[in-house]
């Protein structure tokens, strides 16, 4: 859904010290590291497509959850939106249900535009991630 290996990735506006696509804490490929002295709430616009594609609310409801992979610097708090998660040093994985990633896109349908950007958002200080890979899980069969 989102490899983070090429420059759109992700929209760093508020990250003023982002690097970009780097190789450093990349389990395969490249992450995109964003990074900012403090971040209080900062709004993160991650692409999030299948195919190239922005996706249908049928899409979103065929996975049961989804996984993002972030390496963190400092601990720091990350938010899909409204679903806050507090990320350690070190490798964190996110994970996220089909049915609270729909529900925010159903009650806010700013934030998930017709761009495919998502809406995060990011709270802390010295703040320095890189998001390497969000996949989406199917049920199992």
């Amino acid at each position: 859904m989102q490899d983070f290996e090429t420059a759109a990735a992700i929209d760093t506006y508020f990250f003023g010290d982002s690097k970009g696509l780097t190789a450093e804490h990349a389990l395969k490929g490249n992450a995109y590291n964003i990074a900012a002295a403090s971040a209080d709430w900062a709004k993160l616009p991650l692409t999030i497509k299948k195919d190239d594609k922005v996706l249908t609310e049928e899409d979103w409801k065929a996975y049961e959850s989804f996984k993002l992979y972030i390496y963190s610097e400092n601990a720091c708090t990350f938010a899909f939106l409204s679903k806050i998660y507090d990320l350690k040093e070190g490798y964190n994985v996110v994970e996220i249900s089909s049915a609270d990633i729909w529900a925010q896109i159903s009650s806010n349908a700013e934030c998930y535009s017709e761009t495919g950007a998502f809406w995060c958002q990011v709270k802390g200080v010295n703040v320095n991630l890189w998001f390497d890979e969000l996949i989406g899980i199917y049920p199992a069969q």
